[in-house]
């Protein structure tokens, strides 16, 4: 091979699996990282599917149009059009008929205080097709319509029926603008029925950022009492400082035993006891609440690449429409596991 090219890209030498096609975690990504597989690729090709997971602040910014625009112009499908006509002012009039079909979008759920769309619109919709008619085939004008239409009705029902509990402290943590997750066991049930995993590699996202206990235990002040060792200052500017001051990185180095430090610590006051080992700290784990366990604070927007499990009761699943059935086992695949019926 090109010399050249050894000298610059990274390579990555994986050894084979010693179980080959019988190996039994060819479903687990850390396996999958570490060792080749037949029928494998080592480096996998994109998701295909255009979803993500998001963060309330995200949802909240699709209440604005522009921010609507922005989202379907970034979406997979629709930039493969952007560099397919890779030509200005094809960009820019395949811009101004997404704008038009979202303010139709919008006028329709009577977002902006309009009853229905402006008299115009379909007018406006016809000179831009027409101007784009000569340079983009006609398939593709048609994707534009489907996936600025889908994706309109869905940022306006993700700003109205926003997802997440929304408590009152999150803006003021900042962490309204993260996905929240907890590393360690989930025991809490006011959250729902279906359970995301996601894949390790997340963690070493520059956006991502982890704390020994929910930042609202820091805002409160709960999280002096679990951890006697630290000192509460009584000030909510101050506690929210120590928040932000607590948060750990997943590629800073030693970061693991400044968070081995704290679970043999918190361990060790739970149990009255510095007779503390593995098991301690896992029976710990699960016998406090899910606020206690380290929090998550994963990046704001989330490809569904990165999704490793999603589970679901079959009751909760079943209960859906068939269309969001199919669209579930479409996306995740072998990754959606649903579990037995809740007692």
């Amino acid at each position: 091979m090109d010399e050249i090219h050894f000298e610059t890209p990274i390579h990555i030498a994986r050894q084979l699996c010693p179980d080959s096609n019988k190996c039994s975690k060819r479903s687990q990504e850390d396996h999958l990282e570490s060792y080749s597989h037949p029928g494998i690729r080592d480096i996998r090709l994109l998701c295909s599917i255009p979803g993500h997971v998001m963060s309330r602040h995200y949802m909240n910014l699709l209440k604005k149009q522009e921010n609507v625009v922005r989202a379907v112009q970034q979406h997979s499908r629709v930039r493969l059009i952007f560099l397919k006509y890779n030509n200005p002012v094809v960009k820019e009039n395949v811009g101004k008929l997404i704008e038009i079909l979202v303010e139709i979008e919008f006028a329709k759920t009577n977002t902006r205080g309009k009853t229905s769309a402006d008299a115009d619109s379909e007018h406006k919709i016809s000179m831009m097709e027409k101007r784009l008619q000569s340079p983009i085939e006609g398939r593709d004008i048609e994707v534009i319509h489907e996936w600025t239409t889908k994706i309109a009705r869905a940022s306006i029902g993700l700003s109205i029926e926003k997802a997440g509990i929304g408590y009152s402290v999150d803006p003021i943590l900042e962490t309204d603008k993260h996905v929240f997750s907890i590393l360690g066991p989930h025991l809490g049930h006011y959250y729902g029925d279906i359970v995301i995993t996601f894949k390790q590699e997340i963690m070493f996202h520059p956006d991502a950022n982890f704390t020994i206990q929910a930042g609202t235990s820091f805002f409160s002040g709960n999280i002096y009492r679990h951890r006697q060792w630290t000192r509460d200052s009584g000030s909510e500017a101050k506690r929210t400082e120590h928040f932000h001051h607590s948060k750990l990185h997943c590629s800073v180095p030693r970061y693991e035993y400044a968070t081995t430090l704290e679970l043999v610590a918190s361990a060790g006051f739970e149990h009255q006891s510095m007779d503390v080992n593995l098991e301690t700290i896992l029976e710990n784990w699960i016998s406090v609440d899910s606020h206690q366990i380290l929090e998550g604070h994963l990046p704001q927007l989330i490809p569904l690449d990165y999704v490793d499990r999603v589970y679901i009761p079959k009751n909760t699943f079943e209960s859906l429409l068939p269309e969001a059935q199919q669209s579930a086992k479409g996306a995740f695949k072998d990754s959606l596991v649903i579990t037995r019926l809740r007692q």
